[in-house]
């Protein structure tokens, strides 16, 4: 197959095992969020961590509570980009 065709196809589908599944899963969350706005789905008093927590203290928080990420503020409470 020397025109190339094969490899101008092969990138044409998402992989199942990562794209597709992300595809899934926004699929999944959106039938679910019909309606819905941000403030109802979202955590009002989020668990936060500053620049200096330490980094075990900060994964300690992770395992011991529900949360899943951990935003970070300054000393003024405001969000710190990354």
């Amino acid at each position: 197959s020397g025109c190339g065709l094969a490899d101008t196809n092969s990138n044409m589908f998402p992989e199942v095992d990562s794209t597709w599944k992300t595809f899934r899963e926004i699929q999944r969350l959106l039938s679910k969020t019909s309606g819905k706005v941000i403030g109802d789905v979202m955590t009002p008093s989020p668990l936060v961590v500053r620049e200096t927590t330490n980094l075990d203290a900060a994964a300690r928080l992770l395992l011991e509570t529900k949360y899943h990420r951990l935003p970070v503020v300054d000393s003024a409470g405001k969000l710190v980009s990354g």
